[in-house]
């Protein structure tokens, strides 16, 4: 009921207004909360985030353990392949940034390939998009996966690749689990992906399409560079996106303090 409704709006506009500290999830979060006239030092942008793999296999046995080749190049995608609910829902779906990626992915050398783990109703889609683009022979659709299991497929990969769009309310989970494994990450140049890497340091972020296919061929065609890479993301996750790392900086709020932020929104660099 629309009376109920702004009994709530109210209740939460006087709770951010009494409340000592504010935490945000995301670029976007923070934002939400400044429109509602909260102050900036308020504010502690602090981030959802992931337990630490306990166990990581080497790219070789998990490629043996998957039935993946040890040479070529290997890009992961982790994504629900969902669509948009409505004719009226203006935000891209997931399924929209992967039919991206497999297009993105079209120009690469022959022997690159390209791992999708994740379903859902826009499968066929997916499916019929990378035999139009003849590429259905180089896309391997893993279906679902146990989360358990999900990390020998980050071991596997040289990088993980995801271009969406859209901004979230959350850091991509994913993006933080692969680089927690050692393996970069290439994306679109969002608020919320700048603080869920380093770029051009942890991963490449693009402002286009054009510029998110340079950056695949870039590091489909150099593994050096991409091992490089990997040991700072996973640098980047264990001193940021841990669950220990974020229990003391919500003890530091519970004492008064507002804790010094291990993310920021960094501009990416441009060098392929």
């Amino acid at each position: 009921p629309r009376a109920w409704r702004k009994l709530f709006t109210f209740a939460y506009r006087q709770s951010l207004q009494r409340a000592d500290w504010i935490e945000a999830f995301s670029p976007k979060d923070a934002q939400d909360i400044r429109s509602q006239g909260v102050p900036e030092e308020r504010i502690c942008l602090l981030p959802c985030p992931i337990k630490p793999w306990t166990i990581i296999p080497s790219r070789e046995e998990a490629r043996r353990a998957l039935g993946l080749p040890q040479e070529p190049s290997v890009i992961l995608c982790v994504s629900r392949l969902a669509v948009r609910r409505s004719a009226e829902d203006h935000r891209p779906s997931k399924t929209e940034s992967v039919l991206d990626l497999i297009r993105a992915f079209a120009a690469l050398p022959p022997k690159a390939l390209l791992v999708v783990v994740g379903d859902g109703p826009g499968r066929r889609q997916v499916q019929e998009e990378a035999a139009k683009l003849k590429v259905d022979g180089r896309v391997h659709l893993a279906g679902m996966v146990e989360h358990s299991d999900v990390s020998w497929y980050y071991a596997a990969c040289d990088f993980f690749a995801f271009p969406e769009k859209a901004e979230g309310n959350r850091a991509g989970l994913a993006l933080l689990e692969a680089q927690a494994c050692g393996r970069p990450l290439v994306s679109m140049d969002t608020d919320l992906a700048r603080m869920t890497t380093e770029p051009g340091r942890a991963g490449l972020l693009a402002r286009d399409l054009n510029e998110f296919q340079q950056h695949l061929l870039a590091l489909s065609q150099d593994r050096m560079r991409c091992d490089e890479m990997g040991r700072a993301a996973a640098a980047f996750v264990a001193r940021s996106f841990t669950i220990d790392v974020r229990a003391r900086q919500i003890e530091e709020l519970l004492l008064g303090h507002k804790p010094v932020s291990t993310v920021s929104i960094e501009q990416p660099s441009r060098v392929a």
